[in-house]
């Protein structure tokens, strides 16, 4: 019997190990509200952005699941103020959850919709149960050129896009529209009557504009600037100002208009509004969402293939470090493990003391491990995942299914002191037989509810029903064997 007892504690602990069971934190809920933040191209004026923000809104309108929504223009999640005219961000609220299909299904279909929508990167997510974190999915990149960060980056941004089950796939290096560097020629500048003080005065004046006048209105003062309209050429009107508009700018000099090409040369360079660090080191960051069913480490585990099969190619010092969701679980069961010692130690100075004897103690403490033979097939075969709740489940587990096996021992130890030992046992185990299925019933029925109805606690609440069930039917045979082999004396 001990051969199959071990067996069955191998088979079951290998299965989050093979990834048979799915390990994940915190999966995806059933909720009432989502969010779609938009962010165009960095110089985007307000007014474009608004446009693209109407089509979205008639969208919303026409569906029904949609009761309420609030949308911020200029500004994105988390920003602590405005000033980023290319982005906005929706806050949309659903129907009841009897009205209509999983918001999950929501999601992925308004991220299907609004995805070609416009020349713009727009994301459709859910708040999930558990801490705020930026993606499931982040892969970091460490190094020192930037260049070759911003290529490494891009591998693993086309990877991530091609993986299944992974969206809205985003990379910390940020698209922008470059910057026009301007070299003016000074010979052919003063040729033209023209200096560089005076040439810049114009041009900045042609970008930002100069305050013609005041207008007063109401008794309130406002500023008429009059600046050159550098999104449209020759009547048409366009998204960004492109090198040619700046190379056909004209110039007031006292030879007349003469194009800023004829004594400048304008090139457009690439330029970056920020650099990351992370403990000192540069870094750029891919993150990605999973869809509904796919789990982080489901695409860790194939990010990790293709690299290793040298299909994503890691320059020579320079360093790629799986985080996200993958972080939270290391973390999680670094913590359940050090949390599962300390009550154990706990509970064993506690048994210690109470039967005075380290044979028993250890004999009790043996029905832990068996409740996880049940906890890990159990979740698996309703295709539910490791998550947070459930490892606080397993960690509840420690405390709850050592009782069966105090209250077993304490009345094999009573019925001993005018019994010989396999009758004491006998006796003990048809004693204890009733009440402890009856206390392990109205646990299971007691939990049964909350594992049913609510989506957020459903781990928790199977984790500790089929660890509490097979625990307890291990534990009337497991229990009496070890104290017969190692207390007959």
């Amino acid at each position: 019997m001990g051969v199959s007892v071990i067996l069955l504690i191998i088979a079951s602990y290998s299965l989050p190990v093979l990834g048979i069971l799915d390990v994940n934190m915190f999966p995806p809920s059933d909720t009432d509200k989502f969010t779609i933040e938009v962010e165009k191209p960095i110089g985007t004026p307000l007014e474009k952005t608004e446009k693209l923000v109407k089509k979205i809104e008639n969208k919303l309108q026409e569906d029904e699941k949609i009761t309420s929504y609030v949308v911020n223009i200029g500004t994105s999640l988390g920003s602590t103020g405005f000033g980023s005219e290319n982005k906005a961000n929706f806050t949309v609220n659903l129907v009841n959850k009897d009205e209509r299909e999983s918001s999950n299904q929501i999601v992925d279909e308004y991220q299907n919709k609004l995805s070609g929508l416009g020349r713009a990167n727009i994301s459709v997510t859910q708040r999930n149960t558990g801490p705020e974190q930026e993606a499931p999915v982040v892969i970091t990149i460490k190094g020192n050129d930037l260049d070759t960060l911003d290529q490494t980056a891009k591998k693993f941004e086309k990877t991530l896009t091609k993986i299944e089950g992974t969206e809205n796939v985003k990379s910390s290096v940020k698209d922008t529209n470059g910057e026009f560097v301007i070299n003016i020629d000074r010979q052919k500048a003063m040729r033209y009557g023209i200096s560089t003080n005076r040439l810049a005065s114009i041009l900045r004046n042609t970008v930002n504009g100069t305050t013609a006048t005041t207008l007063n209105q109401e008794g309130k003062d406002l500023d008429i600037i009059v600046k050159t309209n550098l999104t449209e050429t020759a009547g048409v009107n366009k998204d960004q100002t492109d090198i040619e508009t700046i190379r056909s700018l004209n110039i007031s000099t006292p030879q007349g208009e003469i194009p800023l090409s004829s004594f400048a040369d304008i090139k457009l360079k690439n330029n970056r509004i920020e650099i990351n660090h992370k403990n000192g080191n540069r870094v750029v960051e891919v993150t990605s969402y999973t869809s509904a069913g796919t789990t982080a480490s489901e695409v860790f585990n194939k990010v990790r293939d293709k690299m290793n099969k040298d299909k994503i190619e890691v320059p020579k010092d320079y360093s790629v470090s799986l985080g996200g969701e993958n972080e939270d679980i290391q973390k999680s069961f670094a913590d359940m493990f050090r949390a599962m010692i300390l009550a154990v130690l706990l509970i064993a100075s506690l048994l210690v003391l109470q039967f005075e004897s380290f044979k028993q103690a250890i004999i009790i403490l043996c029905t832990i491990p068996l409740a996880l033979i049940g906890v890990f097939p159990g979740l698996t075969l309703l295709d539910l995942p490791l998550s947070f709740p459930g490892i606080i489940g397993i960690v509840a587990l420690v405390g709850i299914v050592v009782n069966n096996a105090i209250l077993l021992i304490a009345t094999i130890n009573k019925r001993k002191r005018d019994r010989e030992m396999d009758e004491a046992i006998a006796q003990a185990g048809k004693e204890r037989l009733r009440p402890i299925l009856l206390t392990t019933i109205t646990t299971v029925l007691g939990i049964l509810p909350l594992a049913i109805t609510e989506e957020a606690w459903r781990s928790l609440g199977f984790a500790i029903i089929f660890g509490l069930l097979f625990s307890t039917l291990l534990t009337l045979v497991v229990v009496p064997v070890l104290y017969r082999k190692f207390l007959r004396s």
